[in-house]
């Protein structure tokens, strides 16, 4: 294809420019620029004269909650407005809205007949200038602190073309708090292979009651003990309370581990979790050092002497241990364990001094 083209332009040169004009060379590149410029110009013409420029700069979309401080689980107005800024008829308007999992529809506010089970709204056409709005209400579930998003998407078939076009609009959700509040006790830094226990508390803050909460527990794939048997269908009143209660044991390797939290409802027959509770724990091995010295030199005893020991102990680690625990074992007959403990203030086992 290449090979063609180039011969063509090599005899053209011969025949028209060489030995013909002082600077052939320059004059026939010049020509060929020319040339491709036109064809660049004439191109760009035809393309303008056919296209459609999009309308989508010139439509307006934008989604609201009417309140900027709202909680998961409370009562809410969706509304997204729109305006046609062209100076065309958008026909066949739809309006389809892309709502969060947790955003259970009140469908007597919101019945099926204006907003349908394919999450649309059936619009009139649209003339230049026209504006509207359409409303969803219902409750809103998300967990706390956590990305969500809705998503409009305008629909429409332009006056001046053929072909649809959708205008996008798009909520950030982001909501701080619930009214499902927690809280959570359990230690942050603990020993490797030990048991700790912990108190999670549940708390509805809202006038309406809640049904059907699920609990999970997540630890480092570690088995969790739990006092309270009921982990499933939870209810609780208006202002209601539930404490759930138990230990988790902690990995044998030293490091930190996550503790995940869960809480979720049935909504819209699937379970969404609408509360989300972490910490991180963290393991380690007690790096004690323990020694025992006689308290007097000596080089020798008799028998029946009296010789009086040290027992002594370190921490040399890097955590502070809190509540710590020491047990003596001493050979019967060779100590005098009640004369130790009392001078020293120890407890001998299932006995009292």
């Amino acid at each position: 294809m290449i090979k063609p083209i180039y011969n063509f332009f090599l005899k053209h040169y011969h025949s028209r420019y060489h030995e013909i004009y002082a600077h052939a060379k320059k004059l026939f590149v010049f020509d060929i620029f020319l040339i491709i410029v036109a064809l660049t110009i004439f191109a760009g013409t035809i393309f303008l004269f056919f296209w459609k420029p999009s309308l989508t700069d010139q439509i307006d979309l934008k989604i609201s909650l009417g309140n900027d401080h709202i909680k998961s689980g409370e009562a809410v107005k969706l509304t997204i407005n729109y305006k046609n800024r062209s100076k065309y008829y958008l026909r066949e308007s739809v309006l389809a809205v892309h709502l969060p999992d947790g955003f259970v529809i009140n469908r007597e506010l919101t019945p099926i007949s204006i907003f349908k089970n394919d999450s649309t709204f059936e619009l009139k056409n649209l003339s230049p200038g026209a504006t509207g709005s359409a409303e969803i209400y219902g409750r809103l579930w998300t967990p706390p602190k956590e990305d969500d998003k809705i998503i409009a998407l305008l629909s429409y078939l332009p006056e001046n073309s053929g072909y649809r076009e959708q205008k996008i609009g798009t909520f950030l959700l982001n909501i701080q708090s619930s009214i499902l509040s927690s809280s959570l006790e359990i230690t942050t830094t603990s020993f490797a292979n030990a048991q700790a226990s912990f108190v999670y508390k549940l708390v509805n803050t809202s006038e309406q009651k809640l049904t059907d909460l699920k609990f999970d527990l997540n630890f480092a794939n570690k088995p969790v003990n739990l006092k309270d048997a009921q982990l499933e269908d939870i209810n609780l009143e208006k202002n209601g309370e539930k404490l759930i209660t138990g230990y988790i044991t902690m990995p044998s390797n030293p490091g930190k581990y996550n503790l995940v939290i869960s809480v979720s409802a049935n909504l819209n027959n699937h379970r969404i979790k609408i509360l989300t509770d972490n910490t991180t724990i963290k393991t380690f091995f007690p790096d004690i050092n323990i020694s025992t010295e006689l308290k007097d030199q000596l080089n020798f005893v008799e028998p029946s002497q009296s010789i009086n020991s040290v027992v002594g102990w370190k921490n040399n680690g890097r955590f502070e241990l809190l509540q710590s625990n020491i047990r003596l074992s001493f050979t019967p007959g060779v100590v005098d364990i009640k004369k130790t403990a009392l001078e020293n203030g120890f407890k001998i086992d299932n006995q009292d001094i």
